[in-house]
């Protein structure tokens, strides 16, 4: 049957309506042997067969109207996938977990409703937004006594030129948000030679026991006090090699072998170790190379001033 005006063709009966899908041939048989009380002839018949036309056109629109079979049902929606649950196992972080499903650690907390990167425990269930399959994750692994004393002698105001391997070239920025400034506050030394040696960071200056934060998400490899000049120390340690160091601290919160959120505070700004008033040592190193600051830090509106005079260091 033709496609009525303005909507699709009916689709035909099926079942016990399967009859009705030729109303012409089956309204013929319904009439046909019936005398109608006599008027079976002459202009009964003429009016029978007039009857015969209207009640046809009338089936026929019936049948012209789209049925239930005739409108596609709704698409199916997509399976949802499976949800990736990660169990902690002793010695796993927060962090070492988000760097394994490359999950940032923000989103991570948020999925599970933790207060603190730190708020999990050995067979804590974990859900993994974004996994496909669960990944192996290391277990921390504490610095050794050797790498704990060359990290503490590497932790000097004023560090000896490191050698470089010919043609080495310090990593690009990932891009804008990878490192934040870990305390608002004028620039009092900058990177670079200072003195006849090399400055390995920034000093920020700042009121004292104003608070650190980690630049950058990590997990605290040290923090602790030291006698090389630094005082209270805190270094970071954070995905693709890098690490930041935090020195001169009034006071250290930050604990050896948590995770930390970049923002999260860390410590508060002192004046322990040799320093002449209260101010912050910052460093970012690239296993353990010092790399200017100033190349992965958004810019400040100072930073701007000086760009017209000179390029970041």
């Amino acid at each position: 049957m033709p496609a009525s005006r303005g909507g699709p063709a009916a689709a035909p009966f099926r079942g016990k309506w399967a009859h009705l899908n030729n109303p012409s041939r089956d309204l013929s048989r319904a009439l046909a042997g019936r005398d109608f009380h006599g008027c079976a002839s002459g202009a009964g018949a003429l009016h029978l067969r007039g009857v015969e036309r209207l009640l046809f056109a009338l089936v026929a629109a019936c049948l012209a109207v789209p049925s239930i079979a005739a409108v596609p049902p709704e698409a199916a929606p997509p399976p949802k996938s499976p949800r990736v649950v990660h169990v902690v196992a002793p010695g796993q972080t927060l962090f070492r977990i988000a760097q394994a499903y490359g999950v940032p650690l923000a989103r991570l907390i948020e999925a599970n409703r933790l207060k603190s990167p730190n708020a999990i425990a050995a067979g804590r269930r974990l859900v993994i937004p974004g996994a496909k399959a669960p990944v192996a994750v290391a277990a921390r692994r504490p610095l050794t006594e050797a790498e704990r004393g060359a990290l503490e002698r590497s932790l000097t105001e004023d560090r000896a030129p490191v050698d470089l391997p010919r043609g080495w070239a310090p990593p690009q920025p990932k891009g804008p948000g990878e490192f934040i400034w870990p305390l608002e506050g004028p620039m009092n030394s900058a990177f670079g030679p200072r003195g006849g040696r090399r400055h390995a960071g920034i000093d920020v200056g700042s009121p004292r026991a104003q608070q650190v934060v980690a630049a950058a998400d990590g997990e605290v490899a040290f923090a602790q006090a030291t006698r090389t000049g630094f005082g209270n120390v805190v270094v970071l340690e954070h995905e693709g090699g890098f690490s930041t160091v935090y020195a001169h601290l009034s006071l250290i919160v930050a604990r050896e072998g948590e995770s930390a959120r970049q923002g999260q505070p860390i410590g508060g700004v002192g004046t322990t170790g040799n320093a002449s008033g209260p101010h912050l040592h910052f460093e970012i190193r690239h296993r353990g190379v010092p790399l200017g600051p100033l190349r992965y830090l958004p810019q400040t509106l100072d930073d701007l001033v000086k760009d017209l005079v000179g390029p970041r260091r």
